[in-house]
């Protein structure tokens, strides 16, 4: 079955998000419509769908499994979390008002904490087991584009699209760590090197890499995508998957820093997301295509090299072992080449919230608040300041005597 992913998911309007299961072969969905998708993917069977749900009046735009797999978490444009059964789709609870502003990510920390973060750069911590916001921040003016944590070091890592990188321990009501003004959007964030480098992805393409601890600037640059980099993941210690606004999965190495080569594309469209599956067999993309893909990263990476020739127009012809097979678009949805007729506006440098933008417009009879909302999204712009002061590291690191944290050692 080597080179041969499970075929792509297709659905009816664009995918803003995608969570594996910690565990199972089982990959869920966030659509632009609020739905929810949840489905059994495999390589030997067709991918079956286990369920659709369709509590979200406006765009999903984050979801994530708890580390044991038993719940999933779903974020939206309405401001709301809800948290369902996994294994049947079944609501458990709905916090309709989490957020005053719409909210961009959401972060399994540990079994009892989430963190959350919205359009005005405020970051919540939530305990699930009781749905209680627990600690909140607000380093970042524009909104939280992308969350890592570190549980060794009880850090999260905090990207901003108002050029700050802010750095939160999750014990202390202020700010860890906050970079200086990269003048920039940062919009990814991955480790490399045994999490010793954090690497940032921006809106121009850059690819900012810092030592870890070391906040105040970044070490080293990468620059060379021509468009924004939205998406990046880890494949091993040096190496990462980029998504980006052109539509390619790009192979980059860190330090040495090299451009690698091309898996594969969602054509122009934007790609939202890179996660790999839970046994790293896989590596999943969402884009505004209306569609998942799968790439055969354990089979690209651990390729034997017998044939050095045949390896080196693998890697740089386009990645074979992806489920990027036109044939089998027909298949799938019958209605995908009118689809892609009728969303090329999404294409290229159209993200989430214009395409969030154009659904509240389509909306507006149904959604007697959907004008506020269109109007206050047009109205959110780049907000930078000026440099600041690099701060340093803050505060002394001390044991919490609370074990609601125990379980972040």
């Amino acid at each position: 079955m080597d080179g041969n992913p499970p075929k792509k998911l297709t659905f009816n309007s664009q995918v803003f998000d995608l969570a594996f299961h910690p565990k199972n072969e089982i990959v869920a969905a966030g659509l632009l419509t609020g739905e929810v998708f949840c489905y059994k993917y495999s390589v030997e069977k067709e991918n079956e769908l286990k369920y659709q749900l369709s509590e979200h009046k406006k765009s999903c735009r984050s979801i994530e499994f708890s580390l044991d797999g038993n719940k999933l978490y779903t974020a939206s444009l309405d401001q709301s979390i809800i948290e369902y059964d996994a294994n049947t789709g079944k609501k458990i609870y709905l916090n309709s008002e989490a957020h005053d502003s719409p909210i961009n990510k959401i972060l399994c920390l540990n079994e009892n904490v989430m963190a959350s973060g919205d359009d005005d750069g405020i970051v919540k911590l939530w305990d699930v087991r009781e749905n209680k916001s627990i600690m909140q921040w607000q380093e970042n003016e524009d909104y939280i584009s992308d969350m890592k944590f570190v549980p060794e070091k009880r850090n999260l890592l905090v990207s901003g699209a108002d050029g700050y990188f802010s750095v939160f321990d999750i014990r202390k009501k202020d700010v860890y760590a906050r970079s200086d003004n990269l003048d920039d959007e940062l919009l990814s964030i991955t480790l490399v090197k045994n999490k010793s480098k954090v690497i940032v992805g921006t809106q121009e393409g850059i690819l900012n890499i810092f030592s870890y601890g070391d906040w105040g600037d970044v070490s080293d640059r990468f620059p060379g995508h021509p468009k924004s980099i939205d998406a990046l993941c880890t494949i091993d210690e040096n190496t990462i998957c980029t998504g980006s606004s052109d539509g390619l999965i790009r192979v980059i190495s860190i330090l040495p820093n090299k451009l690698v080569g091309v898996i594969g594309s969602h054509d122009d469209y934007p790609i939202e997301q890179l996660k790999l599956t839970h046994d790293g067999k896989f590596m999943g993309s969402c884009s505004h295509d209306n569609s998942i893909k799968f790439w055969d990263i354990d089979y690209f990476f651990n390729d034997d090299g017998d044939d050095e020739e045949e390896e080196d127009n693998y890697e740089f012809a386009g990645f074979a072992g992806g489920s990027d097979d036109d044939d089998d678009d027909d298949d799938e949805d019958g209605e995908e080449e009118d689809d892609d007729d009728d969303n090329d506006e999404g294409k290229k440098d159209k993200g989430k919230r214009k395409l969030e933008d154009n659904d509240d417009d389509d909306d507006d009879s149904d959604d007697d608040d959907s004008d506020d909302d269109s109007d206050e999204d047009k109205k959110k712009k780049k907000k930078k300041k000026a440099k600041k002061a690099k701060r340093g590291i803050g505060g002394t690191h001390k044991t919490s005597g609370n074990s609601f944290f125990a379980g972040l050692d």
